[in-house]
């Protein structure tokens, strides 16, 4: 692992811990999900400036999400891209190490959340960037005793519709 994926996992780790620390946790989530959105908008500006032809449809646009930028921001790969071709994708990291902190103890779903938010916020403002409105949540697979299987994570986007003409003219 780079020194550059270090530094920021390790800053992820501790802006949660201090949101969860200052803030109630639907407070912190939602914090949390728009810092994430601005760093995640702000790098895909900054990934794709140089992508010609632009990107067109939902499936390219999730397709450059698993490919460039989860390379360049987490330094891996994604493992598995699902879709339904209904708008609505699973991007699954067997090894998603935001969550390597977690492994040696045994955290349940609500704990690990507010430490999924800003990656949640980073795929949602990306995606922004290059004209998908989502909605991002993250899933983690559970035991029979209901703790997580670490460092395994899914992130569930659902495409927002895009507003017909009408709309957009009476707007």
């Amino acid at each position: 692992m780079s020194v550059s994926a270090t530094a920021f996992e390790l800053l992820h780790l501790e802006l949660a811990t201090q949101m969860i620390a200052r803030h109630e946790p639907p407070v912190a989530l939602f914090r949390l999900d728009g810092m994430g959105f601005d760093v995640g908008q702000r790098l895909g500006d900054k990934y794709s400036l140089k992508h010609e032809p632009r990107l067109v449809g939902d499936l390219q646009v999730v397709k450059w999400i698993c490919k460039d930028f989860w390379q360049r921001t987490f330094m891996k790969d994604i493992d598995t891209l699902k879709t339904d071709y209904q708008g609505t994708f699973l991007l699954c990291d067997n090894d998603f190490h935001v969550l390597q902190p977690f492994i040696a103890g045994s955290a349940s779903k609500e704990e690990l959340m507010p430490y999924l938010s800003f990656p949640c916020g980073m795929i949602r403002g990306a995606l922004f960037s290059l004209g998908v409105e989502a909605n991002v949540t993250a899933e983690v697979d559970t035991h029979e005793d209901n703790y997580v299987k670490l460092p395994k994570c899914s992130f569930r986007i659902s495409v927002k519709p895009a507003a017909s003409e009408n709309e957009q003219i009476n707007n």
